[in-house]
């Protein structure tokens, strides 16, 4: 399932809002095998990599990076195992994403990053049984419930005099 297409231009502080649903079709929700996440990046350009964040209901669930595009243009796809957020992704809620970047000809960056979230949830079997359940998921972040996302940060360390 696509979870969420869009363009990544002049984003700082403007994150990829996406309404969730469980699916439907893949077995009872919350008893899958597996959950795999596919991230795939198109850019053209002149640009620099890019962090990126990804948030489930405001606890970020996936931290990667954009790869470095050339004028000829690059396409590139990371996965990764979400399993371990099966409790999250069993309820309905919002994703965000945010990757910041900046378009400006006077910079000479001219690369926009065009991307596609997509999800495939595997149903159990004999020989691929539901993944087990973490029993409590923690959000170490600041929680904003606003789709705006935020960095964890701990307090500024102060020497002993």
């Amino acid at each position: 399932m696509v979870i969420l297409e869009h363009t990544f231009a002049n984003s700082y502080g403007k994150p990829a809002n996406a309404s969730y649903s469980p699916p439907k079709g893949c077995g009872p929700t919350g008893s899958w095998a597996s959950v795999i996440f596919n991230l795939t990046t198109t850019s053209i350009g002149t640009q620099y990599d890019r962090l990126g964040m990804l948030y489930l209901n405001d606890i970020e669930v996936w931290r990667t990076s954009t790869a470095e595009p050339s004028k000829q243009g690059i396409i590139w796809t990371v996965t990764r195992d979400m399993s371990k957020y099966t409790p999250l992704l069993s309820r309905p809620g919002s994703f965000s994403l945010d990757i910041g970047n900046i378009v400006d000809q006077s910079l000479r960056l001219t690369g926009n990053f065009e991307v596609t979230l997509s999800a495939k949830f595997y149903p159990p079997t004999p020989n691929f049984p539901a993944t087990k359940k973490a029993d409590k998921i923690i959000n170490m972040g600041h929680g904003l419930g606003n789709n705006m996302t935020s960095f964890l940060t701990f307090p500024q360390v102060r020497p002993f005099p």
